[in-house]
């Protein structure tokens, strides 16, 4: 699993460990996951019949952050009612606030 994140890697970890049974698809941006969840780019032709039943959100991604990915969600019909689980840092977290009046933390 070279390239993958720590945040990813620990969530990988603790899928297995678990024995949660779910097909997981990683993203290294938040460009190339909306790509991913809209069936463009490398992802043209994807079966957009098949969505995620949730989304792990790292708010830090790169290029595309993770309240610009979330907003771009919201923003198109096929994705806006998706289920996101966001993880952040504290000061992404207080910038989260922003987008939702209600912020669940998880510790």
């Amino acid at each position: 699993m070279e390239g993958i994140s720590e945040l990813a890697r620990l969530l990988l970890d603790a899928l297995t460990k678990h024995d949660i049974a779910c097909r997981v698809v990683l993203t290294n941006d938040g460009e190339e996951a909306l790509d991913y969840l809209l069936g463009r780019g490398a992802y043209k032709g994807r079966d957009l019949h098949v969505m995620p039943c949730v989304t792990l959100l790292d708010l830090s991604l790169p290029r595309l952050d993770g309240l610009g990915l979330l907003r771009e969600m919201r923003a198109h019909e096929q994705t806006r009612l998706l289920p996101v689980v966001a993880f952040s840092s504290a000061d992404e977290r207080q910038k989260a606030g922003v987008v939702t009046a209600q912020e669940r933390t998880v510790t």
